[in-house]
């Protein structure tokens, strides 16, 4: 490990408890569980797993052709979804490597209370009778099955107890959260609920088993007390592990989508159930991105790529598609996804670490971004924390975004304590500046609407310039993240080769627009990372010279 990232890790306890602090004043954040499977974050994915992001629980993902296969969401209203795993509805399925990877903890947990927590999008709600998750098997052990647009949360304790839960699917052709919560008891003092997108789910007659499970009771669901929820056999996620859990017969696997499982060690509650809910379907930075309708938005929540991850829906929110910048990024050298990102009202979500010496998220070029001009109107919006902000000009310059060449093109770039906002066409270079601190968050927005180039940090208008041009043509060279593949610091100083300038510290949450957003709009969106202001100014400047509008000319 290079020494920027040792340098990284040292910083990391203080830059969690800003995160904590800040997080505290916007509320609770989500419960991410015992364990959480996450496909925007899985490390695992070369080696065939599936691995949890917190503690060691994996799912056996395998290499042949009977397995799911990750790839982007399929289209998604919800910012907190980027990358899934998709099932083919018969043989993918995933099971563990062990007996089972909740019964095998020390202590125990069969006896205590827990939630199994799914997000999913079927490719039909007709599909017939299909396993979302299960664990145990015929004689004691409970499920997550669905059956011609209904879900069936069961749990079975040998021949003596025995919890079934029937609801109704939404039909909105969206990703699904459903929560199976149990409460283990002997003698009728057992209790189980199911949840669906954040409510109580109200329990209906179950169609393939033939009886109503609003009241559990004598008969077919007999319930004298379910004292265990998981038996001795292998756990499936899509598919058998080896039996059903919950006793049932004559199921298959699952057809559609499974983005993020999560495994509770409690009996979540309606308000809990909620903020994981909103957490991922209305995450308030995301949300308030999304309604300025960005072109494209990497979240920088994935190990594998940037998932260009967000999409628009039509009026009425029945139909989606992708962003109208096709852009999913590569990453080159080694960036590390940093479990606690910049955001303080979504804790949470990811950022990730680029060390300064040759990590880089390369983006092909795009119509949307950089082929398709002239352009009139654009916004760089994104979330950084420098490890270094090279006050003494002793590093090279540090490109966090740049797309075009030495001729034509928009950078953001730190050099010599500060944060440069640059546009240039025929290598007549404009730019914006203001000073900023190492080892502190900000967001900024670069705006050019044609005539005034705009930077904002921390939803305030820092700095503008007045190019002499009034749009920017069509320029290839590239779009990197991180890192320099051709661009202009200066009237004098253009590279064209590349990659350089590497960046040392956090990106988050990267969002472009063909349209100059407004302050009003820039402010919103800084007020809802939660990011705190800056605990102290850098030597030399006032409050008067932090807050006064300067204007630069190069």
């Amino acid at each position: 490990m290079n020494n920027r990232k040792w340098q990284h890790i040292r910083r990391s306890a203080a830059a969690v408890l800003a995160v904590a602090l800040a997080a505290g004043s916007a509320g609770a954040a989500e419960d991410l569980g015992t364990l959480t499977w996450d496909a925007s974050n899985n490390a695992g994915e070369a080696s065939g797993q599936w691995t949890s992001i917190i503690d060691s629980g994996t799912w056996v993902i395998g290499n042949d052709a009977n397995t799911p296969t990750r790839t982007s969401a399929d289209p998604t209203r919800l910012a907190g979804i980027a990358s899934a795993y998709s099932f083919d509805g018969n043989d993918d399925g995933v099971s563990q490597n062990n007996t089972s990877m909740f019964t095998s903890r020390s202590p125990n947990p069969n006896n205590d209370p827990a939630s199994f927590e799914i997000w999913f999008k079927p490719t039909s709600l007709t599909g017939g009778d299909q396993v979302l998750f299960e664990t145990g098997g015929t004689t004691t052990g409970s499920s997550l099955t669905i059956s011609d647009g209904q879900i069936r949360w069961r749990a079975k304790y040998q021949s003596t107890g025995l919890i079934t839960i029937t609801a109704d699917l939404p039909t909105t052709g969206e990703f699904i959260q459903v929560v199976g919560a149990i409460t283990p008891g002997g003698d009728g003092n057992d209790s189980a609920s199911l949840f669906i997108n954040g409510s109580l789910a109200t329990p209906t007659f179950d169609n393939l088993l033939g009886f109503n499970t609003a009241n559990p009771g004598p008969g077919a669901n007999d319930d004298s007390g379910v004292q265990q929820w998981d038996g001795s056999n292998v756990s499936g996620l899509g598919n058998n592990g080896s039996a059903l859990g919950g006793d049932l017969s004559g199921f298959g696997g699952f057809d559609g989508q499974i983005a993020i499982m999560r495994w509770h060690e409690q009996d979540l509650n309606a308000t809990q159930v909620q903020t994981n809910y909103d957490a991922v379907a209305a995450p308030e930075y995301a949300t308030a991105v999304l309604d300025a309708d960005p072109i494209t938005y990497w979240r920088l929540g994935e190990r594998a790529e940037a998932v260009n991850s967000a999409t628009t829906s039509d009026a009425a929110g029945n139909s989606y598609s992708g962003l109208s910048a096709a852009g999913d990024g590569t990453f080159s050298g080694n960036p590390s996804v940093i479990s606690h990102g910049l955001l303080g009202t979504d804790p949470n979500n990811t950022s990730v670490y680029f060390d300064g010496v040759d990590d880089r998220l390369n983006i092909n070029s795009n119509g949307a971004i950089n082929t398709s001009g002239p352009y009139t109107a654009k916004t760089f919006e994104m979330i950084f924390r420098a490890d270094d902000v090279d006050a003494g000009n002793s590093l090279d310059p540090q490109v966090l975004y740049e797309q075009g060449g030495a001729s034509n093109g928009f950078n953001l770039f730190i050099d010599d304590g500060e944060l440069h906002a640059g546009i240039w066409v025929n290598s007549n270079f404009f730019e914006a500046v203001d000073a900023i601190m190492a080892d502190t968050a900000y967001h900024v927005a670069s705006v050019w609407d044609g005539d005034v180039l705009m930077l904002y940090i921390n939803g305030e208008l820092v700095d503008t310039a007045d190019p002499t041009f009034s749009s920017v043509p069509s320029h290839t060279g590239g779009i990197l993240i991180g890192a320099s593949n051709g661009t202009r610091i200066s009237n004098t100083v253009g590279d064209d080769n590349g990659p350089k300038y590497f960046y040392g510290g956090l990106l988050d949450e990267i969002a472009l627009y063909n349209t100059s957003l407004d302050g009003s709009t820039i402010l919103t969106h800084f007020e809802a990372t939660g990011i705190p202001a800056p605990a102290a100014l850098p030597a030399g400047l006032t409050l008067l010279s932090m807050l006064g509008l300067r204007r630069r000319h190069r």
